[in-house]
């Protein structure tokens, strides 16, 4: 993998991170291979957006790189409403098909622009904490990653002619245990990550980002640090 990613990246790199466990370990993994890295975070104005940036900022001022926030609501509604729709994604659990349609219109529009930031800061590369296990579950995650980077290299390639931007996932092989594992290994402070769906101050537990991040704490045979504890 690290033969693969010095045959692609060069130059700074952008390094999309959420304030959660996967995004915590892959700037740190990027920190240990030596990248050129600056931190990107995407606001969309969710009820936990807050929370997640506090863990972004402690993710990234711990690393000692910089954080920029790319702030989704205010590219669409500058006063209004977080997304370009009239109600939040949590509210439409009754409705899946509208979950994904609105999920996949943010993901894509979020990732195209903060790809083109990148380019804009002298980078060719944006770092995103996929793993195979979010690939597997979610395919038309991989589907619109290959899309959106022709997307990006046609906006851009009048800028980057002979360098073409990439979107790497450096973590696409591993599973969510591998990337913990990882974490552990690489002196992460998980304590100080976020994945819940909501605000907090403790997570819910119950969400299905909670859940997941359990389970790959679980399978990596250790406890998570986030948790309080009893």
């Amino acid at each position: 993998m690290r033969r693969a990613m010095r045959d692609v990246v060069r130059g700074p790199v952008g390094t999309l991170i959420s304030g959660g466990a996967d995004s915590a370990t892959l700037a740190a993994w990027a920190a240990r291979e030596g990248y050129h890295q600056r931190g990107l975070f995407i606001s969309a104005r969710e009820r936990n957006s807050a929370q997640e940036l506090r863990c972004a900022r402690a993710i990234t001022d711990g690393l000692g790189i910089g954080l920029e926030v790319v702030d989704l609501g205010a590219v669409f509604r500058p006063t209004a409403d977080p997304y370009p729709f009239d109600v939040e994604l949590h509210t439409l659990r009754e409705q899946p098909e509208l979950v994904n349609l609105a999920a996949m219109t943010s993901f894509n529009t979020s990732l195209l622009i903060t790809a083109v930031r990148v380019v804009l800061a002298g980078g060719r590369s944006l770092l995103v904490g996929l793993h195979g296990d979010d690939l597997a579950t979610k395919p038309a995650l991989a589907d619109s990653m290959i899309a959106l980077q022709e997307v990006v290299r046609c906006t851009v390639g009048t800028v980057t002619p002979d360098e073409p931007f990439s979107f790497e996932l450096p973590f696409r092989d591993w599973s969510a245990m591998d990337v913990i594992r990882a974490g552990l290994e690489l002196g992460v402070d998980f304590a100080a990550t976020w994945s819940c769906r909501t605000e907090g101050p403790s997570p819910c537990l119950t969400c299905r980002d909670c859940t997941a991040r359990a389970a790959a704490f679980a399978a990596a045979g250790a406890p998570d640090p986030a948790l309080p504890r009893r």
